[in-house]
């Protein structure tokens, strides 16, 4: 069986606490192979912990290593005392070595599954943050044109009233360039302002809710 975690099987036990077969082989980080569970050596130099009803004899633990250390176990038991040769142990190693790169590949997967996700969702807010960008574009470049549009017909006008010689035209064509240059330096005012938003701090002022 394979072991994962700080549990093996139905079991509750922590390894720290109760290491166990398992937690030797875990811990020692090297193949374990037990030819008797039972025998007065095996039972004085490790503390089984005995998580089955199976009267078990040979006992085979591997550790499934990777380049962050070790990430569980792959267990081989039998009921025969002596159960394995070395070619089959050997092959046990194999099978283990294959699988424990198999979880690490499957695990290198996931997270880059969510890095992509959480870099689709960035590339979904920054597309949304363009959008209100190109309107809020349109939108300042719209306002700027106005006064401009009328600065410059007013000036075509101002012109000819200055050629006919008349001073309450002509007043009246200044008042209207002054007034959209005033209204163009509100809104590069206002402009400059958003700009600062989120950096500076305003002092706070009363204002009324009408």
């Amino acid at each position: 069986f394979f072991y994962f975690g700080d549990s093996m099987g139905t079991s509750s036990r922590k390894l720290k606490e109760e290491p166990g077969l398992t937690g030797n082989v875990i811990f020692g980080k090297k193949t374990l192979y037990l030819k008797n569970m039972i025998s007065r050596e095996t039972l004085d130099n490790y503390e089984i912990v005995d998580d089955n009803e199976l009267e078990l004899r040979t006992f085979l633990g591997i550790p499934l290593a990777s380049k962050d250390g070790i990430i569980g176990m792959l267990s081989v038991q039998s009921k025969q005392v002596d159960a394995y040769s070395a070619e089959q142990i050997k092959l046990v190693e194999s099978i283990a070595a294959q699988a424990a790169l198999a979880i690490e590949k499957t695990s290198l997967l996931d997270q880059l599954q969510n890095e992509l996700e959480e870099r689709k969702k960035l590339v979904a807010e920054l597309e949304k943050k363009n959008e209100e960008l190109e309107r809020f574009s349109y939108t300042v470049s719209h306002d700027l044109k106005a006064p401009l549009v009328t600065i410059r017909g007013f000036l075509g006008y101002l012109e000819k009233d200055i050629q006919s010689g008349n001073p309450q035209r002509i007043k009246s064509d200044m008042d209207r360039i002054v007034n959209s240059a005033d209204k163009m330096q509100k809104l590069l005012e206002g402009l400059l302002k958003l700009s600062r938003a989120g950096r500076t701090i305003d002092h706070p002022e009363t204002a009324s809710l009408e």
